[in-house]
Order: C-alpha cells, then structure tokens, then sequence
C-alpha cells in the first residue's frame, strides 16, 4: 500500500478531536475520528459519550482512550489476515 515502510507492513493513524460541552442540553461532549491505513480514509465517526466531561483535557482523554482501544482492535485484526502493521501507531490529537 501506499506510504508503508515495506511491502508486506500498514502504517495506522488515528486523527481525533472532542469538542467539550458542545451540544447545549445536556452539556456532553461530542468527538470525532477519521483512521487511516496507510494515508487512506477507511473508517471515521462522531459519537457523544453516555457521560458528562468536567473539563476539556478529560474531553480528549475519554475520546483518545476509546481510540486506543480500537487502534488495538484494527491491529489485531489485520495480523489475523496476515498483514503486518507498522508500529508505532500513531494517534494524533489537537490538544
């Protein structure tokens, strides 16, 4: 693919945002996600936690810990169709 390392190995990134308090009625954040495998879009998302923040940084983190955990997921997943990923991957974040 694209911009890997070797043939056989896929970078991952993860580009992540939160924006806190942003919907008005009921003070939740809502954050965003785009991944890329090697530089392509192929999943993204905006979702609004079960929960309130009580400041922006915990905003991010919430948002930057789920990304974490689906990074592992995609990772995972890959390896078991044989493709390696390059490592490290990479979660970008505004703040």
């Amino acid at each position: 693919m694209g911009g890997a390392s070797s043939a056989n190995e896929v970078k991952l990134t993860r580009y992540t945002d939160a924006d806190y308090a942003a919907d008005k009625a009921t003070r939740k954040s809502i954050s965003g996600s785009v991944l890329l495998v090697d530089g392509m879009p192929v999943g993204w998302q905006v979702k609004q936690p079960s929960s309130v923040a009580l400041s922006n940084a915990e905003a991010e983190f919430v948002v930057a810990a789920v990304v974490a955990k689906e990074l592992l997921c995609v990772k995972n997943l890959l390896r078991k169709m044989n493709v390696s990923v390059k490592l490290p991957k990479q979660m970008i974040m505004d703040n």
